[in-house]
């Protein structure tokens, strides 16, 4: 039974401190790492050896994302809070904003360059329905922030039926998972959708207690077989939605019980969680680099050695990134409101 403590609402500064995890902050690192591989392959002529064997990437962010949702604020806010609701519809609109912003200035700057920038501005806008709403690939670049925009616009009504009843979460989880699968049959699903489906879900795991969680990656005679029928099923039916959900489910399980085994307080794990505490930073840095490589270079680099050297150089701005963004969050105060200002 709850206590009258439990049940009582919470205020957002009454909110109860909730310490970061070190192994999911490694997790996110490890994905960043992937991540950085994935847009290095992606940017040459390979491109499509990124979709067939990282295809879990994508949603995997936003799965986590989701996740630390439930599994922070359920335990450090009341769900009824209304600061909580508009922080969380402040931080999808900044998202929102920036996707927009950053893909403008791709466009006038990269893409249609010597053009009048009101020209740039439209050729961007006049596909705004691929854009905005289908998330069709290779139209917009910074294309994972727009479904994690929608996806936190949208928690704060997922955090509403949670506080009316527990088990609507993991129900509507399965029946966006279910939508997603069957306008898939018919060739409708778009990918924003798709990835929109893939926070859900993660707002439904992270009500799990984390300790069970734990207990179940540690089962490898489990998880090994189960991926192995993933990567059968994937060579045999393609990565269809739900192929590619397991592959999400399956892989973060496997990276998070080897992190929560061999995480020891040394100078590798600490940069793996400095990148997973920046992913995003990370993540706009290497689309950013990137775009400008290939403006300059081309995409014509698909020897191996040269893939490798784009991926060193990938991985090493990304740490770059984040370890000039934490040093300078912690030594100046109006870097630390900027960063706020833009992502928290």
């Amino acid at each position: 039974m709850k206590t009258i403590i439990e049940t009582m609402p919470r205020r957002s500064d009454d909110a109860v401190p909730v310490e970061r995890e070190d192994a999911i902050d490694c997790l996110k690192g490890i994905l960043v790492l992937f991540m950085a591989l994935y847009h290095s392959i992606n940017y040459t002529p390979h491109y499509n050896l990124a979709f067939v064997y990282m295809a879990f990437l994508p949603p995997s962010f936003i799965f986590l994302a989701g996740f630390l949702l439930t599994h922070i604020y359920t335990r450090k806010y009341d769900l009824r809070d209304r600061k909580l609701h508009l922080r969380l519809l402040k931080r999808g609109a900044k998202l929102l904003a920036l996707f927009t912003v950053m893909n403008l200035v791709v466009q006038i700057v990269l893409m249609t360059p010597g053009r009048h920038p009101v020209e740039g501005a439209l050729a961007f806008f006049s596909r705004w329905q691929s854009v905005y709403f289908a998330g069709s690939g290779r139209v917009a670049v910074f294309e994972i922030l727009l479904p994690i925009a929608y996806f936190l616009l949208l928690s704060p009504l997922v955090f509403f039926a949670m506080w009316l009843r527990r088990w609507l979460v993991p129900v509507l989880a399965v029946g966006l998972c279910a939508l997603c699968w069957l306008l898939e049959q018919r060739h409708h699903a778009g990918e924003n959708l798709l990835l929109l489906s893939a926070g859900l879900l993660g707002m439904a795991c992270g009500v799990i207690p984390l300790a069970t969680i734990r207990r179940i990656s540690q089962r490898w005679g489990i998880i090994i077989p189960v991926y192995l029928l993933y990567r059968w099923l994937s060579a045999a039916y393609g990565e269809s939605y739900l192929v590619q959900t397991s592959d999400v489910l399956v892989t973060l399980l496997f990276l998070y019980g080897l992190l929560d085994r061999f995480h020891t307080p040394n100078q590798f794990f600490e940069g793996l969680a400095l990148l997973g505490k920046y992913s995003l930073v990370a993540y706009i840095i290497q689309i950013a680099w990137l775009q400008v490589f290939v403006h300059l270079f081309g995409r014509d680099h698909g020897r191996v050695v040269e893939v490798l050297a784009l991926f060193a150089a990938t991985t090493a701005i990304s740490y770059f990134a984040a370890l000039v963004t934490d040093f300078c969050r912690s030594r100046y105060r109006w870097s630390d409101r900027l960063y706020h200002a833009a992502f928290a």
